[in-house]
């Protein structure tokens, strides 16, 4: 596995713990052990994947082999969720805690 790959499997789950702790996923069960690593890749997160297809592609195969989803539909919400992330990661982030102070998440 190259640099630029482990760099895009840390990046994906380490988005997914996120959207955990964010409360906009249900548990994802797993922990990032070097959250500054994370961190380092999330701040180059644009540039990790040539495009949205190969994002989709590793957040499904981390849905389906490490977390045991099958539900076609919630895999997909997921996938829009990290591109989400991906895409304007602030504006999420701002979204989450402002549902979060307020109850409705």
């Amino acid at each position: 596995m190259t640099t630029k790959q482990q760099d895009q499997v840390l990046w994906a789950f380490g988005t997914l713990e996120r959207l955990c702790n964010l409360g906009m996923i249900g548990c994802f069960g797993y922990h990032i052990s070097d959250p500054d690593k994370f961190l380092e890749v999330d701040e180059r997160r644009s540039d990790l994947f040539q495009s949205d297809k190969s994002m989709a592609q590793l957040v499904a195969t981390v849905c389906r082999k490490e977390c045991c989803m099958t539900d076609s539909e919630k895999i997909m919400q997921m996938i829009y969720l990290v591109k989400q992330y991906k895409d304007d990661r602030d504006a999420l982030v701002k979204v989450a805690l402002e549902h979060m102070l307020s109850g409705e998440l």
